[in-house]
């Protein structure tokens, strides 16, 4: 997990989560889904519900139009935040991954990019391989991503003509048993007993969940829990998991709260 740090002090909420992190989770749920606009106040008192003081939750909008994904304008004496249109494609195919995420996939098969001139700095090489990791996507050597969801081909095309324009990747398809040694690799990379881990004490923390907070905060830190998983698992095949795989279980906990916490949430027009 990112810190974002305060004058050396590292800014997180009760979960434990950063303002910056918890910000981009709260325009997903509350702000793209809905208007693609709000007031500053509106997000401030969002990031209030799970314990985010207003200091770091100004300091966290103020970086959000630095890195381009709001504009800011004056109405009266409240600041009024847009989406850019960057911003909104960000958090459209972020939300989509977070809520397709352990469900029904259709058939078996790795989606495989090699990239054999792949010039770009260390950072950008980073930011690569973080945006390809949110879609599973991951290098077992140099040269080459895999990922187990061969539908997300074309948002790994826009991935790679974002942050790396002038490099050739070539992207294909292929069935588990046409590639030689591919699954034994990257099951390799995963830590199943970590992942199941994780699932657990996810489960464990939600399923009774009452946050004092009320429903803001229990959907923000639900979503932004879930996304984390998005990262974390690769949603290897099934033929690579063990039976009774509990991130199949997480994902039903998660749509069950989602649809009952969500609609108790006011509208954006509500809070401030």
């Amino acid at each position: 997990m990112v810190l974002v740090e305060e004058e050396s002090v590292k800014v997180l909420s009760a979960s434990g989560a950063s303002a910056g992190a918890l910000l981009l989770t709260a325009l997903g749920e509350f702000v793209a889904s809905q208007h693609d606009y709000c007031f500053a106040s509106d997000l401030i008192e969002i990031l209030a519900s799970v314990g985010i003081e207003e200091k770091s939750s100004r300091q966290a909008i103020f970086r959000a139009v630095g890195d381009g994904y709001l504009t800011s304008t004056k109405v009266g004496r409240r600041s009024q935040l847009m989406l850019t249109e960057r911003a909104v494609n960000l958090l459209e195919v972020g939300r989509e991954r977070i809520f397709s995420f352990q469900g029904e996939r259709s058939g078996e098969k790795w989606l495989i990019v090699a990239h054999p001139n792949l010039s770009i700095d260390r950072q950008s090489r980073r930011r690569l391989a973080t945006a390809l990791r949110f879609y599973g996507m991951i290098s077992p050597y140099p040269g080459l991503f895999v990922g187990t969801n061969h539908h997300f081909g074309d948002r790994v095309l826009e991935i790679f003509a974002e942050h790396a324009p002038d490099a050739s990747a070539i992207i294909t398809k292929a069935n588990p048993s046409d590639v030689s040694g591919l699954a034994e690799m990257v099951a390799e990379m995963v830590d199943i007993d970590l992942l199941e881990k994780s699932y657990r004490q996810f489960i464990d923390r939600f399923v009774d969940f009452e946050f004092e907070q009320g429903y803001v905060g229990q959907v923000l830190l639900l979503v932004h829990e879930w996304r984390h998983f998005a990262m974390e698992d690769i949603e290897l095949f099934d033929s690579l998991l063990p039976r009774g795989w509990i991130g199949r279980k997480g994902k039903e906990v998660f749509d069950h709260l989602y649809s009952k916490w969500r609609p108790l949430c006011p509208d954006l027009s509500s809070f401030a």
